[in-house]
């Protein structure tokens, strides 16, 4: 059986914990009598983690990641873009260790853009 990819989106730590939220809710639903359905143990780790760590819900990462995508960066990836979303860098060396692992270079005016874009999210 070959496994095709029909859509890929960037999701964000606050837009997952809706979805693990929302699955859990149909679990209890769904449970029959006596029986207790719930989220596997991955799942459920994920969630915790999410509860312990997240930053922004879904709708401010939405609008962080259409501000960041309107600004228009070349080389900015759906990879990096999850990333600066999920960690929410405090600063331009935090910001910067996104970009560490790759060959992407951004330049100091544009790292400035993205900073203080994601400064507006900061809490």
């Amino acid at each position: 059986m070959e496994v095709k990819i029909l859509k890929q989106e960037i999701i964000g730590p606050g837009y997952l914990k809706e979805i693990l939220e929302d699955s859990e809710k149909k679990l209890r639903k769904a449970s029959k009598k006596g029986e207790e359905l719930s989220l596997n143990s991955i799942q459920q780790k994920t969630k915790d983690s999410i509860a312990k760590f997240n930053k922004l819900n879904k709708d401010d990462e939405l609008k962080l990641l259409r501000e960041l995508t309107d600004l228009k960066i070349v080389r900015l990836t759906d990879n990096h873009l999850a990333q600066i979303i999920t960690i929410i860098p405090k600063d331009i060396d935090e910001l910067k260790t996104i970009f560490a692992g790759s060959k992407t270079t951004i330049t100091p005016e544009d790292l400035e853009k993205i900073q203080s874009t994601i400064k507006q999210y900061e809490k």
